[in-house]
């Protein structure tokens, strides 16, 4: 009985550590081969809305809708790279993955782009990555085109620069937006429950020896 208690908790150990790896690490992010075209930039402006660098924004469309919106392209340090991202979300809603989002320059050049693939759903992003060199400015625009005429889409896109290189962009180089106390609170989460079944084995385990002990004197004693 004590051989298959103690494997049954080694098992459910196994089972919650391989599940926790495969909601955190499994994730289905693409690097879409998409084309850049300047699709809508006959609707921006000079005073279109910024994106906010380095954070993941919400974006709503209606059907057919095309949306511009301007971002920094001054890189913070040489070297970086200029990354592009969008993911679903978790309001995602509509023809998301019928988006597709492209990055220009201020004087209207493609250089960019992203969409979200059939199949990706809440934090799963297309990213890409281009040289700073490419955005020619200290300013750029980013459009995203709707090609659904009878549904709206709500997702989220994301800009920013990332130490690299073109050649090893990797979804590491975009911030998913969680705090680092979020994993921290996780880590702690998972030793505790650890704890909690190699404690609950080990004081069962020796509750039932001392026992057999204490038999073991009556018996002697008879």
């Amino acid at each position: 009985f004590f051989f298959i208690l103690e494997v049954s908790s080694i098992t459910m150990i196994k089972a919650f550590l391989c599940l926790l790896f495969v909601c955190f690490v499994f994730a289905v992010d693409t690097t879409s081969p998409c084309i850049p075209t300047n699709t809508g930039f006959n609707k921006c402006a000079s005073n279109a809305t910024m994106l906010e660098e380095g954070e993941w924004s919400d974006i709503t469309l209606t059907a057919s809708q095309t949306l511009c919106y301007s971002f920094n392209g001054s890189a913070p340090d040489s070297g970086d790279v200029f990354v592009l991202s969008v993911r679903p979300g978790s309001d995602s809603d509509g023809a998301f993955d019928q988006v597709s989002a492209n990055a220009m320059t201020s004087a209207g050049v493609p250089f960019g782009c992203a969409a979200i693939q059939n199949g990706q759903e809440k934090n799963d992003m297309d990213f890409h990555c281009y040289t700073t060199t490419s955005v020619g400015g200290t300013s750029g625009f980013i459009t995203f085109s709707n090609r659904n005429s009878t549904s709206g889409a709500t997702l989220q896109a994301y800009y920013g620069y990332a130490e690299g290189t073109v050649n090893t962009c990797a979804a590491s180089y975009v911030d998913d937006g969680s705090s680092v106390w979020f994993y921290v609170t996780i880590s702690l989460i998972v030793v505790v429950v650890i704890a909690v079944v190699v404690l609950g084995v080990g004081g069962y385990i020796f509750y039932k020896k001392k026992k057999q002990a204490a038999n073991y004197d009556i018996y002697e004693d008879a």
